[in-house]
């Protein structure tokens, strides 16, 4: 006589958020949150992930921070970590951003959302807002952003970088133009079909683009543009 096997599973996230004040000033706040998940499954064991993330304002414009995450799978133990850090500030003419996140390689948590494990990406940004007295232009953002990411052995994988500047009007709209610049490296075991006879082969790609956006008053004609040109270079992820 056959046994029917019914798998069950229980799944649940606890979530808290406490502010807390490090001393009698509104200059000075932390945002301190704590996630708890857990997902039993009576016939192949469990899977639970504690976070802690903290959020310092210190200064008018100064933010820093980060989070700490450790998943717990049977079987599975080490490179089970994932851990962010990151420092923000910014002015009415300059501003900084710089994270650093890093994945361990058995970092596992299976009710979220994970893109890729094994990995360490840095962010990069800097910013200069001047008020040009141009007609027309209220404020000029020039921009640069740049995005690395690596596996654990420090080989590079992906780098994106963006410049451009960013002009906000008096009318209300803003007109940008910048470029994109996309680097990967796609290993052997990450190839993949995007239509039936047509893969995306291991290799090194990249993809600079040319980005300009429009809206607003130019003086009298409202005006909403936006164009994304990709020129590829050596291959492209993008259409292969």
């Amino acid at each position: 006589m056959k046994k029917d096997v019914f798998r069950s599973s229980n799944l649940g996230v606890i979530y808290l958020d406490k502010e807390l004040s490090l001393r009698p000033s509104d200059r000075a706040v932390v945002n301190q949150d704590s996630t708890i998940s857990f997902q039993e499954d009576f016939l192949n064991g469990y899977n639970r992930t504690l976070g802690l993330d903290l959020n310092f304002a210190l200064l008018r414009g100064l933010n820093f921070g980060g989070f700490l995450a450790q998943t717990y799978t049977p079987g599975i133990k080490g490179k089970d970590w994932a851990a962010d850090l990151y420092l923000s500030w910014a002015n009415d003419l300059f501003s900084f951003t710089g994270s650093h996140m890093e994945i361990g390689e058995n970092f596992n948590p299976e009710m979220g959302f994970l893109l890729q494990s094994n990995v360490r990406r840095t962010k990069l940004g800097l910013g200069y807002s001047p008020r040009p007295g141009i007609r027309q232009i209220r404020q000029a953002h020039f921009f640069l952003h740049n995005e690395f990411i690596t596996d654990w052995q420090n080989s590079l994988l992906t780098r994106s970088s963006s410049w451009g500047v960013y002009n906000r009007l008096e009318s209300g709209g803003h007109l940008m133009l910048g470029l994109d610049q996309t680097y990967e490296r796609l290993a052997k075991e990450y190839e993949f079909e995007i239509r039936e006879g047509k893969w995306i082969k291991a290799g090194e790609y990249s993809s600079p683009g040319l980005v300009q956006t429009a809206e607003g008053c130019f003086p009298f004609i409202w005006v909403v543009m936006e164009v994304d040109s990709t020129v590829e270079g050596n291959g492209s992820l993008i259409g292969g």
